[in-house]
């Protein structure tokens, strides 16, 4: 988590941080945050059932963990 802002800054710099982590945009009740996966997974499997959710704010970042599953 506390990588997250650092790769968010140099997101073309920082593909390894995201590989693996699927990171995508919500919808729904959750449209304007964004989801990774806690552990990394290998391509086409989930990694964690928990979930890192943030969203880019004028302030920072607004985050969250949750169980999607």
């Amino acid at each position: 988590m506390e990588k997250l802002p650092s790769a968010l800054k140099k997101r073309n710099a920082n593909k390894r941080f995201f590989e693996g982590r699927r990171d995508h945009a919500l919808t729904g009740n959750l449209k304007g945050w964004r989801s990774l996966d806690l552990v990394p997974g290998k391509p086409g499997m989930a990694g964690s059932k928990f979930r890192f959710l943030y969203k880019e704010t004028k302030s920072g970042i607004e985050y969250m963990v949750r169980d999607t599953h």
